[in-house]
């Protein structure tokens, strides 16, 4: 919950288009990657596993940026 808030916020200050969603959820999956393969890879004692695969499971819930608001937002709409 709160990286899918955090992804919100970071799409907020940097503006609500579809590109910029596209590009958190990149940066994100990336970054949760790194952290989540660190956690099973570099770790030795079960807390410091947690801390660690906890850090990857934010960053990679914040590709829950609501990318559809911005993409509906971002096109016209044309009513017949």
């Amino acid at each position: 919950m709160l990286g899918s808030l955090a992804g919100g916020i970071a799409l907020d200050r940097v503006g609500a288009s579809l590109r910029n969603a596209a590009a958190i959820c990149a940066a994100s999956n990336l970054v949760g990657f790194v952290f989540v393969v660190a956690a099973f890879a570099a770790t030795q004692t079960f807390a410091s596993f947690m801390v660690v695969f906890g850090i990857g499971q934010f960053f990679l819930f914040c590709l829950q940026v609501r990318s559809r608001p911005a993409c509906c937002h971002s096109m016209a709409l044309h009513f017949p």
